[in-house]
């Protein structure tokens, strides 16, 4: 399953999977309170972080990304967190829930959540992709 989730001033906007030919069901919630655990390691998080860059490069509203395990209540969850530009949009979600669909399990699932700048300033890990020229 690949969720879309907005962080921006602790909205939430959850769309379906990614890869699902029909129609799209949107709900916007509040945003849990989260933690972020850590970075995904391994063989599978390298090729993946290697795998989104052109979804990146192709927009110019994503300053940077983070590939990380966060936690919402009781159970981990990878997840990418994008610092953007503007509002994302529906064809960076497309092309990430591909990649992620492509490279995962029936039963894996990722969120992607969208930081503002203070969010992602706060981060303690790595960015796996930064423009060039910009600091996350």
């Amino acid at each position: 399953m690949f969720r879309f989730l907005l962080a921006l001033a602790g909205v939430v906007a959850l769309a379906g999977p990614a890869w699902s030919q029909s129609g799209q069901r949107h709900e916007t919630l509040m945003m849990p309170p989260y933690a972020v655990l850590g970075v995904p390691t391994g063989a599978i998080a390298a090729d993946f972080a290697v795998a989104v860059q052109p979804a990146f490069e192709a927009r110019s509203g994503i300053s940077a990304a983070f590939l990380c395990w966060v936690r919402y209540g009781d159970d981990p969850t990878p997840a990418l967190a994008l610092l953007i530009v503007g509002a994302p949009d529906q064809s960076l979600r497309e092309a990430i829930g591909a990649v992620f669909t492509r490279m995962s399990g029936p039963n894996d699932s990722m969120d992607m959540i969208f930081l503002e700048p203070a969010q992602a300033a706060d981060l303690q890990i790595p960015a796996i992709y930064t423009r060039s020229g910009e600091r996350p």
